[in-house]
Order: C-alpha cells, then sequence, then structure tokens
C-alpha cells in the first residue's frame, strides 16, 4: 500500500510541476519577446531619423536648383554654398528628365564606379517617373566593395512638373549600423542584421554572414516567430533553431531589422527545473511512502483484531467506533499535506529560478537569507556570497548608500513597495543597470523583512542612452543650421521646432511644441501660409516667400515645405525649412537703387528718367492734364572742370542737382543724364504758362555763388522747356524738342530759358 500511495504522489506532483513549468515558460518567452521587439522599434527609429534629416537636406538643396536654370556651372557652385547637405552627403548627382548627368559634385571619380553609377541612375530614373523622394543602395560586387546610400529627389518647375532630379550618396558606414546591432549580441548565439526586403544582407553583427542572403540559407533549422510580429514583414526562411524573432521595417527606406536570440540560452532556467522535476516527485513520494509505512501495520493489525474477536470493544474502541475511518483520514490528510508542501516548494522553486529576475529575501535587518540563480547570472556574485550583508557587494558605490536607506522600513505595519533604478558592478568589471523594486513582508501585522527583484536593463539603458545621444546630435545640428526648421502633423500641430524659432517669433522652446501653427505664425502670415500648408499636406512639396512684421521691423522670409511620405504612400505631416533672406533683400534694393539712381549727385539716372517719363505721358493722357519736360546744363561747365578739377567740378554737379530738387514739388522728377546734363519732368500741370516759371525759379537759384574748392564762384544754367500737346505719346520727341530749346537758350547768351511747343 505504501509503494502505491508513492507512487500516485509521485506522478501527481511530476504533473502538476510540469503543468506550472510550462505555463512560466511561455510567460517567460512573452516577456522575452516584448523586449527584444521595443528595443528594435527603438533602433529602427534611430535609423530613420539619420536617413529623414539626410532626406530633407536634399530635398532643401533641390528646391533652390530651378533658380539657376539649366546652367551647369551655376549649379556647381550653389552645391558648394550648401555646407549642411555637403557634411550629410559624400557627393551629389543632378539629372535631367532624359535622365543625362548635369552636373557632380565633387567630381565622380572614372574608375570602379561603373556599378554605383548605373545605380544612382536607376534611382534617379525612378524617382523621376513616380515624382516621389527615394532611398536606395549600390551594394558592392566583391566581398570587399564599398556600399553606398543614394537619396534621391525630384525637382518641379512651375507647372508641378518633374525637371530635375538630385541624388545624394553617402557611405554605407556612415549609419554606424554594427554599433546600433552590438545591443543585440546576447549571450553566445544572440544576433541580429539589416536586409532589404528581396532579402539582401546589408549589415550584421556576424560580419562573415554578409555576403549571404535571408532566402539563400543551405540549412533546414526550424524558426520560432511569435505571433506579434510585424505583419507586413515576410518571415526569413532559414534561421538558427530553436530561435526568437523580432522583426522591423524602417519607415524611411523600407529596410528590415532583424534580431534573433537563442531560445535555449533564455529558457536554461527551466532545463534546470526540469531535470529537477524527478527528484522532488521522488522526495514527494518518498514522504508520502514513510507515513503509510508508519500507520499502515497498526491499522491492519486492528482490522484483523476486530475480525477474529468480535468481542466487545475496549472502552476506547467502544468511544470511538469508526476508529479505521479516523486512521484513515489522518493518513489521507497527512499525505494531502504532504503533496501540497513539496508541490508548492517545486512550484516556487520553479519560478524563482526559471524567472529572468533576480531574487533577493531579507529579513528585517538586511541580511539576505535567498538568492535565486538569476541573481548570480545578472551580478556575478554566487548565492552563498550574497547571504548577510554580502549582497551589497556588488552594488555601485555612489549608489549602494541609497539603495539601502531608500529599502522598506522595519517598522511598516502594511505591504509597501519601492522601485529604483542603480547600478551593480559585475565581477568581469562591467556595470549591468538593473530597476529594483522591493516589497515588505507583513505577518500579524508586523513587518518580518521584505523581497526585492532585479530586472536588467542594461540593454534597454544603452538603447535608451544610444537614443538620447542621436536626438541630442539631431538637436544639436538642427539648432546650428541657419534656418528654421519644424515638423508639422496633419492637423496642423508643431511636433518640433529647432530654437531659431524662440528667436525669430520670440515663443519659448519649450511651449513651441504642441501649438498649432496659426498660433505660432500670428493671423496675417498664415493666411499667407495656409494655401502653401494645404499643398504640403496633400503631398507636394511648396516654396514661397513671406513677409513677417514684429513690431516695426520687417523680416523677408523664404519657406520650404517638404511632405512627409509613409510607406503606405499617406501624408503623416511634414517639413519646414524657413531662411531668412532679408539681408538678400536689403542688397536687392541697394542693387535696384544702383541701377536707377545717379551715385554722385543721388538723383535718378537715365533709366530711372525713361521710366517716369513714360509713365508721366501716361497719367497726362489719362487724367487729361498737361505735363512738361525740361532739358538743362550747366554754363561753362567744362572750364569748371579745367581750371578747378574734377573733384571741384564734381561738387558745382552735387549742388546744382540739389538746388533743382528745392524748386520743383515732390511730385516732379528730376534726374542727370550724363556730365553736366539735367531732366525734370513736371506733371499735373494747370496751364502751360507754370513750366516756365519754375524755370525762372531754377535760374535765380543758381545767382547765388557756388562753394567750390573753398572758394566762392557764379555758376549759371541754360533750360529748355517743352509741353505735351494733344493725344502726344513720342516720350523721345519730347526729350528731342526739349534739347532744341536748349539750344535757343543757349543761342540767346546763357543763363536764361527757351520753351517750344
Amino acid at each position: 500500500m505504501a509503494v502505491m500511495v508513492a507512487i500516485v504522489v509521485f506522478a501527481a506532483t511530476l504533473a502538476v510541476a510540469a503543468a506550472l513549468l510550462a505555463g512560466a515558460r511561455s510567460a517567460l518567452i512573452e516577456s522575452l519577446v516584448d523586449r527584444q521587439d521595443l528595443l528594435l522599434a527603438q533602433t529602427a527609429r534611430a535609423i530613420d531619423r539619420q536617413l529623414l534629416l539626410r532626406q530633407a537636406a536634399l530635398q532643401e538643396l533641390s528646391a533652390n536648383l530651378l533658380r539657376v536654370g539649366g546652367d551647369v556651372q551655376r549649379m556647381a557652385g550653389l552645391l558648394k554654398k550648401f555646407p549642411v547637405a555637403q557634411r550629410q552627403f559624400d557627393q551629389f548627382s543632378v539629372f535631367d528628365v532624359t535622365e543625362n548627368s548635369l552636373v557632380d559634385f565633387p567630381q565622380a571619380e572614372q574608375a570602379d564606379d561603373s556599378d554605383r553609377r548605373a545605380a544612382v541612375l536607376q534611382l534617379a530614373k525612378e524617382a523621376a517617373s513616380s515624382g516621389k523622394n527615394l532611398i536606395g543602395l549600390s551594394l558592392p560586387a566583391q566581398e570587399r566593395g564599398q556600399s553606398w546610400v543614394i537619396l534621391a529627389s525630384p525637382v518641379r518647375d512651375g507647372e508641378g512638373k518633374v525637371a530635375l532630379v538630385t541624388a545624394g550618396l553617402m557611405d554605407f558606414s556612415r549609419l554606424n549600423l554594427s554599433e546600433r546591432l552590438e545591443p543585440f549580441k546576447a549571450g553566445a548565439r544572440g544576433y541580429a542584421y539589416m536586409s532589404t526586403p528581396d532579402g539582401n544582407l546589408l549589415a550584421h553583427t556576424m560580419p562573415s554572414r554578409l555576403l549571404n542572403t535571408v532566402l539563400n540559407r543551405n540549412d533546414d533549422r526550424q524558426v520560432i516567430i511569435p505571433v506579434r510580429n510585424n505583419k507586413d514583414v515576410a518571415e526569413p526562411a532559414y534561421v538558427s533553431t530553436p530561435e526568437l524573432v523580432a522583426t522591423q521595417r524602417l519607415q524611411s527606406s523600407g529596410w528590415i531589422l532583424t534580431a534573433v536570440s537563442s531560445q535555449a540560452e533564455s529558457l536554461l532556467p527551466f532545463d534546470h527545473a526540469w531535470s529537477a522535476l524527478p527528484g522532488l516527485a521522488f522526495m514527494a513520494a518518498l514522504v508520502s511512502g514513510l507515513l503509510v509505512w508508519g500507520w499502515g501495520p497498526r491499522f491492519i493489525s486492528r482490522m484483523r483484531l476486530n475480525a477474529n474477536n468480535p468481542a466487545p470493544l475496549p472502552p476506547l474502541a467502544m468511544a470511538n467506533p469508526s476508529l479505521h475511518e479516523e486512521v484513515s483520514a489522518v493518513i489521507t490528510e497527512s499525505c494531502l499535506r504532504a503533496m501540497e508542501i513539496c508541490q508548492r516548494q517545486a512550484q516556487l522553486d520553479a519560478i524563482n529560478e526559471a524567472s529572468p529576475l533576480g531574487v533577493l529575501c531579507f529579513d528585517g535587518q538586511g541580511n539576505c537569507n535567498y538568492a535565486n540563480q538569476a541573481f548570480e547570472r545578472i551580478s556575478g556574485l554566487a548565492p552563498d556570497k550574497a547571504a548577510g550583508k554580502g549582497w551589497r557587494r556588488c552594488v555601485h558605490p555612489d549608489d549602494r548608500y541609497a539603495l539601502w536607506k531608500e529599502l522598506p522600513g522595519s517598522d511598516a505595519v502594511e505591504m509597501a513597495s519601492y522601485t529604483r533604478i542603480c547600478r551593480l558592478r559585475h565581477k568581469n568589471g562591467g556595470i549591468i543597470w538593473v530597476s529594483v523594486k522591493a516589497v515588505t513582508i507583513i505577518v500579524d501585522g508586523k513587518a518580518n523583512g521584505y523581497v526585492a527583484s532585479l530586472e536588467d536593463i542594461t540593454a534597454h539603458r544603452a538603447g535608451e542612452l544610444a537614443l538620447l545621444k542621436s536626438e541630442q546630435r539631431l538637436r544639436l545640428i538642427t539648432d546650428n543650421v541657419p534656418a528654421l526648421i519644424a515638423y508639422v502633423t496633419p492637423d496642423e500641430r508643431v511636433a518640433f521646432a529647432n530654437r531659431r524659432y524662440e528667436e525669430a517669433y520670440g515663443i519659448l522652446h519649450e511651449e513651441l511644441c504642441g501649438m498649432r501653427t496659426w498660433e505660432v505664425l500670428g493671423p496675417e502670415v498664415y493666411t499667407v501660409s495656409r494655401p502653401y500648408i494645404r499643398q504640403a499636406l496633400s503631398g507636394t512639396a511648396a516654396n514661397f516667400e513671406r513677409q513677417v512684421k514684429q513690431g516695426n521691423t520687417v523680416r523677408h522670409e523664404r519657406v520650404s515645405y517638404i511632405p512627409d511620405i509613409d510607406p503606405q504612400g499617406r501624408v503623416a505631416g511634414f517639413f519646414g525649412m524657413v531662411d531668412d533672406i532679408t539681408a538678400l533683400k536689403q542688397i536687392e534694393a541697394q542693387l535696384r537703387n544702383l541701377i536707377r539712381f545717379d551715385s554722385l549727385t543721388g538723383i535718378g539716372n537715365r533709366a530711372h528718367f525713361e521710366e517716369r517719363l513714360i509713365d508721366a505721358i501716361r497719367h497726362s493722357r489719362r487724367n487729361g492734364t498737361l505735363m512738361a519736360v525740361m532739358f538743362l546744363d550747366i554754363d561753362y561747365f567744362k572750364e569748371i572742370n579745367d581750371t578747378l578739377g574734377h573733384q571741384s567740378g564734381d561738387e558745382v554737379l552735387r549742388e546744382f542737382a540739389q538746388r533743382l530738387l528745392r524748386c520743383v514739388r515732390e511730385t516732379d522728377t528730376v534726374a542727370r543724364l550724363a556730365g553736366d546734363e539735367f531732366v525734370i519732368i513736371l506733371e499735373g500741370l494747370s496751364n502751360a504758362d507754370e513750366a516756365p516759371a519754375v524755370a525762372g525759379k531754377i535760374v535765380s537759384a543758381m545767382h547765388q555763388d557756388f562753394a567750390v574748392g573753398g572758394k566762392e564762384r557764379k555758376v549759371t544754367a541754360s533750360i529748355g522747356i517743352t509741353v505735351r500737346q494733344g493725344d502726344e505719346e513720342d516720350a523721345m520727341l519730347l526729350l528731342r524738342r526739349a534739347d532744341e530749346a536748349l539750344y535757343q537758350a543757349k543761342s540767346a547768351g546763357r543763363n536764361t530759358y527757351a520753351m517750344l511747343t
């Protein structure tokens, strides 16, 4: 009978423990997949940011190419003016719609670049036909060849048609994929790689596999792929077995990141637990058999006595006639309790040893009395070395005091917990980042110690630090680019803005994110920009110029809105790049003044006079008013130059011009044609007699001596006048008549005026 009970207990213990381990095993696989998916997604986002930043720089460059037309030399010069884009790429190429190369910067090498050139040309062709920004690759034909990342951006003309295609190339190694994939080399078999959708391997933590493709492996090992993997990523046909695989597709390029970890290494604690199951079941069976062996003979002897001697039972038996039932109940209860104790102990040991979390148990004074194997794997400190106060040795000195002081106190009367991130020093000298959670053990309303769990978050922390470092680099770049850069979501909210916006619009940087575009720009600027925002959100790049008024100043801006299109073709938002071109506009205004105004006297030149004369004739015809043209020169000016020098002559010209301006109205035009020849346009005259009156005023104004070279000198002028007649529209005819009248004035002895009608 004892043997039979032992066999039943052995089988029951084995079955229960196996079921518990199977459940814990599934939960652990789920947890490992979650962590692997999260770290892989962070890595994919970091690589996407690198490519999108370069894509934005290339689009900004492309938007400026049409300004120089088809001039190849000016294109090359324009490429040199974009240092930010130059730092992002190793080479640029510009193609027209017929796929002819217009310019390369720097000049492309002539030797051994045919494959790369063909790849660039093919991607440029696809970008021209699709009208979209594309990212491609030029892969080496040999093991030691160089890989290139190619970005192509179409350039549209004023009608929205693709006129040019700009391609930017950068060395594939600049993506730093070996560093980004390093955290996935977990254990002896963990690895990660990046591949194209058609199976070409781009990067691998095991470089010897770079010449293989994902779909052309020669082994026949199986793969375990969690159900929650990215559904639009094709499952690799062959990878190491049995393994846990996570995949992530890059939004910018469609490349696929894959991380593989060994299932055998991850579930090693369960293997130990499985091997311990028979021993635990045997112990439970042994305890049960001993109990039955100790109580069984008494029970059998009593049964035989009752059968052979039906005499009245002794007083005890008479008091309890069902003694054999009581004995059976005691035996059964003892067996069940023993089984329950064994099952619970087996369950607790299996969970603790199979869990990826390190577990420590402490008494009220902080002395460790239990540490599982996971703690040893994480910290490198054996459980016997962690006993008592020994566990503190593996805690980093800078975190040791704070960790000890923040643990739940021994005076707690209810369950309390706290969570903290700290560092451990592994025995191999490495630093391990762990998340610690401690919970108080309450027995009969009093603290009886506490339990702490430790999760190794080193890889996660490294991913966070790498992502933070990448974001800091991006922020450093964008904050120092001489342009305003922002990212706007489809609901027109600012998701990102560099610090240039704070300087330009006076809004604190921390307040910009989340604001709507009309709140940032203001109603007037937003009204001008709104059609272009709609255009960018519809998927088409927009370029325009606008004016921004702030107080008494006006700022001129050149704006480019570049749509952000996801792999499914949807517009996820748009990038805004704004250049302050106020200084450029001021230079343009200065150049216009130089072209239209005389640099010596400050009054209009011949070009300005001819434009104003045509406008004055139109105005006179439209309003039915009179206008007159006056032709003047300085009497004996050549003698002034010859005797006093050209510097004195320039002084006379400047003073002469200023006196002319004082003799006419602001609506009249005074200009210098050449040398000492001046002209005046009188508009809005009531009658023809007003023109001679002005001429007489000018002659009188010149009678006052001029200060020339520190001496007083008389300077006079001769004036010819003509008045527009009827429907006369020939501007040059009016000027010739005024010139003839000038000669009449000179013939009359100078220092006077004459008039021809």
